[in-house]
């Protein structure tokens, strides 16, 4: 139970490191001061472009809004929600987990 308890401070840690990094990149002090293109949501959660489309329409990460030029824009939300679905596949659980 420990070593179980130890693991998930430790995935705790790595999602607030990502999203601080994250948000530093774009040059702002926290992740929720920006967004993100779908590249660079892809590579701060090292999930491929299209399992993150995939995900959206399956409904397991919300439809970001979009950019006037169609892009979608991911918030810190979309950051979160997208670490926490790999966290669980990691733990082998299924998609309807």
């Amino acid at each position: 139970m420990q070593a179980l308890a130890r693991l998930a401070d430790i995935e705790l840690e790595e999602m607030r490191f990502v999203r601080v990094h994250a948000g530093l990149q774009h040059g702002s002090s926290t992740f929720e001061e920006c967004t993100m293109k779908i590249g660079e949501l892809a590579t701060a959660t090292s999930t491929p472009v299209e399992t993150i489309r995939y995900y959206e329409r399956e409904g397991l990460v919300p439809a970001p809004a979009r950019t006037s030029g169609n892009f979608r824009d991911y918030e810190a939300g979309h950051l979160e929600r997208l670490q926490f679905i790999r966290y669980c596949r990691g733990l082998d659980m299924s998609l309807d987990e």
